[in-house]
């Protein structure tokens, strides 16, 4: 069976500063169909990420030199990178520990030792999750895109269409004698006018 998400090979990178949990979660990540990068402390994670934008991070709490917490907040602090959603792996549970996590900038948390079904279903969540909001980013800007498109045509109308009418009245006035045409000519005018500047007060 083949699933859309994992078809996409979304890059998901571990960091664990313990070789036998990159190996079992980097074995059921593959076996989902994810490719994986892996790393086995914060520094080394941190320099990763000057070469390759994963998808999501999975980042042990625990490790020397530099913990998760530390890592997430210099993630989460560069523009670049602080999409990049964050699952913690830990062995603490307690409330402020959670807090800890949520409040340096993760998406997740998954304590140890871990359900590898349940860390599949969490890292699928957080890869549909980080799709659908590159989609609405997507959509945003195209939108952007025609409302400049739509502003431009607006400038256009402002620029020259008014512009022309301002001349074509103004021919018409030179003349002392107006007829009853060239009057109701020059009311369609100024109508006309008076139409294109509302709407483009509303716009």
């Amino acid at each position: 069976m083949h699933n859309s998400e994992t078809e996409e090979k979304r890059l998901i990178l571990i960091v664990d500063d313990v070789l036998q949990n990159l190996q079992v979660i980097g074995t059921a990540l593959m076996d989902a169909g994810y490719e994986i990068s892996m790393a086995t402390n914060g520094h080394q994670c941190l320099e990763m990420l000057e070469t390759i934008f994963p998808d999501l991070i999975l980042l042990d709490v625990m490790m020397p030199e530099m913990n998760g917490f530390e890592v997430c907040k210099k993630i989460k602090s560069n523009d670049v990178l602080k999409e990049i959603p964050i699952i913690f792996l830990t062995a603490k549970t307690e409330t402020k520990d959670i807090l800890e996590a949520f409040e340096a900038g993760g998406s997740d948390y998954v304590t140890k030792p871990f359900n590898q079904a349940e860390l599949l279903a969490r890292v699928k969540t957080h890869i549909s999750l980080r799709k659908s909001k590159d989609m609405l980013l997507l959509v945003n800007n195209r939108l952007k895109d025609v409302m400049q498109n739509f502003q431009n045509t607006l400038d256009i109308i402002e620029n020259d269409v008014i512009a022309n009418l301002n001349e074509i009245r103004a021919e018409i006035e030179k003349n002392d004698n107006l007829s009853n045409d060239y009057k109701n000519l020059l009311n369609l005018i100024n109508s006309t006018e008076a139409t294109l500047k509302k709407i483009l007060e509303v716009n």
